[in-house]
Protein backbone atom coordinates (compact mmCIF):
# COMPACT_ATOMS: atom_id res chain seq x y z
CA UNK A 1 0.00 0.00 0.00
CA UNK A 2 1.54 3.63 -0.94
CA UNK A 3 0.90 6.89 0.99
CA UNK A 4 0.23 9.50 -0.72
CA UNK A 5 1.03 12.71 1.11
CA UNK A 6 -0.56 16.30 -0.29
CA UNK A 7 0.98 19.11 1.22
CA UNK A 8 -0.84 22.09 0.31
CA UNK A 9 -1.57 26.20 0.95
CA UNK A 10 -4.86 26.06 3.33
CA UNK A 11 -7.30 22.93 3.30
CA UNK A 12 -8.39 22.33 -0.05
CA UNK A 13 -6.16 19.49 -0.26
CA UNK A 14 -8.06 17.77 2.38
CA UNK A 15 -11.11 18.82 0.14
CA UNK A 16 -9.97 16.93 -2.43
CA UNK A 17 -8.83 13.75 -0.38
CA UNK A 18 -12.67 13.31 0.31
CA UNK A 19 -13.91 13.82 -2.76
CA UNK A 20 -11.14 11.40 -4.37
CA UNK A 21 -12.64 8.57 -1.97
CA UNK A 22 -16.46 9.69 -2.06
CA UNK A 23 -16.38 9.34 -5.74
CA UNK A 24 -13.40 6.84 -6.57
CA UNK A 25 -12.09 4.70 -3.52
CA UNK A 26 -8.80 4.12 -2.81
CA UNK A 27 -6.88 1.36 -1.28
CA UNK A 28 -4.28 4.09 -0.70
CA UNK A 29 -3.31 6.42 2.91
CA UNK A 30 -4.39 9.51 1.40
CA UNK A 31 -2.99 12.40 3.59
CA UNK A 32 -2.93 15.61 3.56
CA UNK A 33 -0.78 18.57 5.69
CA UNK A 34 -1.92 21.99 5.51
CA UNK A 35 1.06 24.94 5.34
CA UNK A 36 -0.82 28.17 6.36
CA UNK A 37 0.34 31.74 6.40
CA UNK A 38 1.30 32.00 10.19
CA UNK A 39 2.64 28.61 10.24
CA UNK A 40 6.83 28.27 11.08
CA UNK A 41 7.99 26.25 8.02
CA UNK A 42 10.74 24.18 9.89
CA UNK A 43 8.21 23.26 12.24
CA UNK A 44 5.99 21.62 9.67
CA UNK A 45 9.08 19.89 8.20
CA UNK A 46 9.85 18.52 11.38
CA UNK A 47 6.67 17.25 12.57
CA UNK A 48 5.89 15.67 9.12
CA UNK A 49 9.47 13.96 8.70
CA UNK A 50 8.34 12.68 12.31
CA UNK A 51 5.08 11.25 11.22
CA UNK A 52 6.14 10.00 7.91
CA UNK A 53 9.64 8.40 8.86
CA UNK A 54 8.16 4.74 9.11
CA UNK A 55 6.67 4.90 5.86
CA UNK A 56 7.46 2.31 3.26
CA UNK A 57 6.43 3.41 -0.53
CA UNK A 58 5.98 7.19 0.24
CA UNK A 59 4.87 9.65 -2.25
CA UNK A 60 4.69 13.37 -1.39
CA UNK A 61 2.40 16.07 -3.90
CA UNK A 62 2.62 19.73 -3.24
CA UNK A 63 0.49 22.18 -4.70
CA UNK A 64 2.78 24.76 -6.43
CA UNK A 65 5.80 24.54 -8.14
CA UNK A 66 8.63 26.88 -7.01
CA UNK A 67 6.12 27.39 -3.73
CA UNK A 68 7.34 26.94 -0.09
CA UNK A 69 5.17 23.56 -0.04
CA UNK A 70 7.50 22.39 -3.40
CA UNK A 71 10.64 23.33 -1.31
CA UNK A 72 9.27 21.33 2.28
CA UNK A 73 8.28 18.48 -0.22
CA UNK A 74 12.18 18.35 -1.77
CA UNK A 75 13.48 18.68 1.68
CA UNK A 76 11.19 15.57 3.04
CA UNK A 77 11.68 13.72 -0.25
CA UNK A 78 15.83 13.36 -0.07
CA UNK A 79 15.71 13.25 3.58
CA UNK A 80 13.12 10.40 3.77
CA UNK A 81 13.77 8.54 0.54
CA UNK A 82 9.89 9.38 -1.57
CA UNK A 83 9.22 9.98 -4.69
CA UNK A 84 7.96 13.84 -4.96
CA UNK A 85 5.66 15.32 -7.48
CA UNK A 86 4.00 19.21 -7.55
CA UNK A 87 1.27 21.03 -9.34
CA UNK A 88 -1.39 18.88 -7.74
CA UNK A 89 -4.71 18.24 -9.39
CA UNK A 90 -7.15 15.43 -9.61
CA UNK A 91 -6.02 13.83 -12.44
CA UNK A 92 -2.42 13.56 -11.00
CA UNK A 93 -3.58 11.95 -7.64
CA UNK A 94 -5.76 9.71 -9.63
CA UNK A 95 -2.88 8.78 -11.60
CA UNK A 96 -0.60 8.06 -9.00
CA UNK A 97 -3.28 6.38 -7.27
CA UNK A 98 -3.30 4.07 -10.54
CA UNK A 99 0.54 3.56 -10.61
CA UNK A 100 0.16 5.26 -13.36
CA UNK A 101 3.46 7.92 -12.91
CA UNK A 102 5.46 8.43 -15.78
CA UNK A 103 3.91 10.53 -17.22
CA UNK A 104 5.12 12.91 -14.33
CA UNK A 105 8.24 14.21 -13.39
CA UNK A 106 9.92 12.95 -10.16
CA UNK A 107 11.55 16.07 -8.30
CA UNK A 108 13.60 14.81 -6.79
CA UNK A 109 15.00 12.27 -9.71
CA UNK A 110 15.71 15.54 -11.69
CA UNK A 111 17.13 17.10 -8.48
CA UNK A 112 19.64 14.44 -7.98
CA UNK A 113 20.13 14.38 -11.57
CA UNK A 114 20.34 18.04 -11.35
CA UNK A 115 23.18 17.79 -9.00
CA UNK A 116 25.00 15.41 -10.60
CA UNK A 117 25.61 17.48 -13.65
CA UNK A 118 26.67 20.26 -11.78
CA UNK A 119 29.01 18.99 -9.40
CA UNK A 120 32.63 19.10 -10.29
CA UNK A 121 33.82 16.22 -8.02
CA UNK A 122 36.78 18.64 -7.61
CA UNK A 123 37.76 17.19 -3.74
CA UNK A 124 39.64 14.01 -5.85
CA UNK A 125 43.39 15.46 -5.89
CA UNK A 126 44.78 11.82 -7.74
CA UNK A 127 42.71 8.84 -8.98
CA UNK A 128 44.92 5.66 -9.57
CA UNK A 129 44.60 1.78 -10.14
CA UNK A 130 46.88 -0.66 -8.60
CA UNK A 131 45.69 -3.94 -7.63
CA UNK A 132 47.88 -3.47 -4.54
CA UNK A 133 45.89 -0.65 -3.14
CA UNK A 134 47.42 1.01 0.03
CA UNK A 135 51.06 -0.30 0.11
CA UNK A 136 54.48 0.77 1.44
CA UNK A 137 56.19 3.86 -0.02
CA UNK A 138 55.12 4.13 -3.10
CA UNK A 139 51.38 5.41 -1.65
CA UNK A 140 53.17 7.17 0.87
CA UNK A 141 55.34 9.28 -1.86
CA UNK A 142 51.96 10.13 -3.67
CA UNK A 143 50.33 11.30 -0.88
CA UNK A 144 52.37 13.19 0.02
CA UNK A 145 53.27 15.03 -4.12
CA UNK A 146 49.17 15.48 -4.17
CA UNK A 147 49.03 17.07 -0.79
CA UNK A 148 45.92 14.65 0.07
CA UNK A 149 44.20 14.32 3.39
CA UNK A 150 41.96 10.85 2.75
CA UNK A 151 42.16 7.70 1.07
CA UNK A 152 38.92 6.43 -0.38
CA UNK A 153 39.32 2.89 -1.75
CA UNK A 154 36.50 2.60 -4.25
CA UNK A 155 35.69 -1.36 -5.01
CA UNK A 156 32.38 -2.99 -4.73
CA UNK A 157 33.50 -6.17 -2.87
CA UNK A 158 35.40 -4.75 -0.40
CA UNK A 159 33.20 -2.08 0.37
CA UNK A 160 30.90 -4.72 2.16
CA UNK A 161 34.27 -6.20 3.93
CA UNK A 162 34.07 -4.48 7.21
CA UNK A 163 37.72 -6.68 8.51
CA UNK A 164 39.59 -5.79 5.34
CA UNK A 165 38.87 -2.00 5.96
CA UNK A 166 40.77 -2.60 9.16
CA UNK A 167 43.49 -4.08 7.22
CA UNK A 168 43.68 -1.56 4.95
CA UNK A 169 43.61 1.43 7.31
CA UNK A 170 46.43 -0.07 9.61
CA UNK A 171 48.18 -0.03 6.07
CA UNK A 172 47.55 3.47 5.49
CA UNK A 173 50.22 6.72 6.54
CA UNK A 174 50.18 7.71 9.63
CA UNK A 175 47.37 10.45 10.18
CA UNK A 176 45.93 9.84 7.26
CA UNK A 177 42.08 8.41 6.98
CA UNK A 178 40.62 5.69 4.73
CA UNK A 179 37.16 4.74 3.52
CA UNK A 180 36.43 1.68 1.43
CA UNK A 181 33.10 1.76 -0.39
CA UNK A 182 31.74 0.82 -3.98
CA UNK A 183 31.05 2.53 -6.89
CA UNK A 184 27.88 3.81 -6.70
CA UNK A 185 28.32 5.68 -3.03
CA UNK A 186 31.74 7.33 -4.13
CA UNK A 187 29.51 9.39 -6.42
CA UNK A 188 26.64 9.93 -4.13
CA UNK A 189 28.93 11.26 -1.50
CA UNK A 190 30.68 13.68 -3.95
CA UNK A 191 27.85 14.59 -5.24
CA UNK A 192 25.59 15.42 -1.95
CA UNK A 193 29.25 17.38 -0.62
CA UNK A 194 30.32 14.53 2.18
CA UNK A 195 33.91 15.18 1.07
CA UNK A 196 33.41 18.87 0.55
CA UNK A 197 36.53 19.73 3.04
CA UNK A 198 38.61 16.89 2.06
CA UNK A 199 41.71 16.22 -0.25
CA UNK A 200 41.10 12.75 -2.49
CA UNK A 201 42.98 9.67 -2.84
CA UNK A 202 41.01 7.54 -4.66
CA UNK A 203 42.08 3.69 -5.32
CA UNK A 204 40.78 1.03 -7.87
CA UNK A 205 42.03 -2.41 -7.63
CA UNK A 206 41.42 -2.70 -10.95
CA UNK A 207 39.74 -1.16 -14.29
CA UNK A 208 36.39 -2.63 -14.04
CA UNK A 209 35.95 -0.48 -10.87
CA UNK A 210 36.87 2.47 -12.15
CA UNK A 211 34.43 1.95 -15.47
CA UNK A 212 31.32 0.86 -13.26
CA UNK A 213 32.54 4.32 -11.03
CA UNK A 214 32.20 6.43 -13.87
CA UNK A 215 29.31 4.42 -15.53
CA UNK A 216 27.30 5.59 -12.09
CA UNK A 217 28.33 9.34 -12.78
CA UNK A 218 32.10 10.11 -11.44
CA UNK A 219 34.00 12.53 -12.97
CA UNK A 220 38.02 12.10 -12.86
CA UNK A 221 40.52 14.61 -14.46
CA UNK A 222 42.85 12.41 -14.17
CA UNK A 223 43.46 8.76 -14.06
CA UNK A 224 47.09 6.93 -13.53
CA UNK A 225 47.91 3.07 -13.27
CA UNK A 226 50.11 2.30 -11.45
CA UNK A 227 49.73 -1.58 -10.70
CA UNK A 228 47.47 -4.06 -12.82
CA UNK A 229 49.37 -7.57 -13.04
CA UNK A 230 50.30 -9.72 -16.03
CA UNK A 231 47.67 -12.34 -16.86
CA UNK A 232 47.92 -14.10 -20.37
CA UNK A 233 46.15 -12.14 -22.80
CA UNK A 234 47.05 -8.92 -21.64
CA UNK A 235 49.47 -6.74 -23.15
CA UNK A 236 52.46 -5.54 -21.08
CA UNK A 237 52.11 -1.13 -21.18
CA UNK A 238 55.02 -1.01 -18.53
CA UNK A 239 56.96 -3.25 -15.87
CA UNK A 240 54.12 -3.50 -13.18
CA UNK A 241 50.81 -2.50 -15.95
CA UNK A 242 49.24 -5.33 -18.28
CA UNK A 243 46.32 -4.51 -20.09
CA UNK A 244 43.64 -5.93 -22.18
CA UNK A 245 41.97 -4.37 -25.53
CA UNK A 246 38.95 -3.51 -23.73
CA UNK A 247 40.23 -1.84 -21.05
CA UNK A 248 42.36 0.17 -23.52
CA UNK A 249 39.14 0.83 -25.19
CA UNK A 250 37.23 1.81 -22.20
CA UNK A 251 40.34 4.34 -21.54
CA UNK A 252 40.08 5.91 -25.02
CA UNK A 253 36.44 6.52 -24.24
CA UNK A 254 37.65 8.24 -20.84
CA UNK A 255 40.13 10.42 -22.65
CA UNK A 256 38.02 11.55 -25.18
CA UNK A 257 35.63 12.49 -22.12
CA UNK A 258 38.52 15.00 -21.04
CA UNK A 259 40.15 12.47 -18.46
CA UNK A 260 44.19 12.53 -18.66
CA UNK A 261 45.13 9.00 -18.57
CA UNK A 262 48.55 8.06 -17.98
CA UNK A 263 50.96 5.24 -16.84
CA UNK A 264 53.58 5.22 -14.25
CA UNK A 265 54.52 3.53 -11.08
CA UNK A 266 56.53 5.67 -8.75
CA UNK A 267 56.80 9.68 -8.74
CA UNK A 268 60.76 9.19 -10.08
CA UNK A 269 59.57 7.72 -13.60
CA UNK A 270 58.33 9.61 -16.23
CA UNK A 271 54.72 8.94 -16.98
CA UNK A 272 53.33 7.79 -20.57
CA UNK A 273 50.45 9.14 -21.74
CA UNK A 274 47.02 6.95 -23.25
CA UNK A 275 48.56 7.55 -26.98
CA UNK A 276 52.14 5.74 -26.11
CA UNK A 277 49.55 3.53 -24.42
CA UNK A 278 47.52 2.98 -26.89
CA UNK A 279 50.29 2.47 -29.61
CA UNK A 280 51.02 -0.52 -27.70
CA UNK A 281 48.13 -2.30 -29.05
Amino acid sequence: MKTIVLLTHGTWGSSLIEDVKVHFGTRDELLHYSLNADMDHEQLLKQMKQELVEKKELIIVSDLHGSTTYKISIRLGLDLGAKVYTDLSLRLLLDLMSNCSEYYEDVIETFNQFKMEESTMEEIKFARVDHRLIHGQVITKWMKLVNANKIVIVDDTLGKDPFMADVYAMAAPEGVKVEIIDTQEIVERLTNGIYANDQLFLLFKNISSVKNAVNNGLKLKQLQLGGVPYEQGRTKVISAVSLLKEEVDFLEELTSSGTEVVAQIVPEESAMGFDEIKNKF
